[in-house]
């Protein structure tokens, strides 16, 4: 998901492959340095304007002067900020892998390597019919052990050696009473509003 709350779990960011992006990250079109930022990157009104116009030829609203039309999802990546890196000042845009958007290599490259070496795959809350990300959970070291949690019908339950129908939450919950001890789960537990409130301090500048 591009909204960042796996960020709640306590899992680092350099352990995490955000396949989609996350819709407080943007990055330099010219050198590729990324932002993290405290505040939501997109530009929804310029993305609308294109949306407008290829649904009915017109729009209301009014296009801003950096936005840019994707030659792939046909909306807009630029957020109208540019780059602060000594001599670039590229135009900025958003991490976020729209229908038709190519995922970033590397993050790509970083999720596979990490999924060849799993000996255990989760899927958690997903039919899996999006690719190249639900590929992925193939590519674990065999015999594949897939565990699947959604309350849908996957077309990969009959390669699963466990099939979940339940909320993931409820289901995770139980999995930890079986990774931890009482005592350290009650204590993950109670830092859990410490950790929001890290995430809220992260989520709470303005642009």
């Amino acid at each position: 998901n591009g909204d960042g709350l796996h960020g709640l779990s306590g899992v680092p960011n350099k352990y995490l492959s955000e396949l989609h992006g996350n819709v407080f990250v943007e990055q330099c079109e010219k050198c590729g340095h990324r932002y993290n930022r405290s505040f939501y990157t997109m530009d929804d009104v310029a993305s609308q304007y294109f949306e407008d116009m290829e649904d009915k030829g017109s729009s209301d609203v009014k296009l801003p002067k950096y936005a840019q039309q994707c030659s792939r999802c046909s909306l807009n990546h630029r957020t109208g900020r540019h780059c602060n890196r000594k001599g670039c000042k590229g135009h900025l845009i958003d991490s976020i892998i729209n229908f038709g958007d190519l995922l970033e290599h590397n993050i790509l490259q970083r999720a596979t390597d990490e999924a060849k070496q799993s000996d255990l795959c989760l899927s958690l809350g997903s039919t899996m019919v999006v690719t190249p990300a639900c590929e992925l959970v193939e590519q674990g070291q065999q015999p594949l052990r897939l565990v699947i949690c959604n309350r849908q019908k996957t077309a990969l339950d009959g390669i699963s050696c466990v099939r979940v129908f339940a909320d993931c939450d409820q289901f995770l919950k139980q999995v930890m009473k079986c990774l931890m001890s009482a005592l350290d789960l009650e204590a993950w537990e109670k830092c859990r509003p410490e950790r929001m409130k890290v995430y809220d301090s992260m989520r709470s500048g303005q642009m």
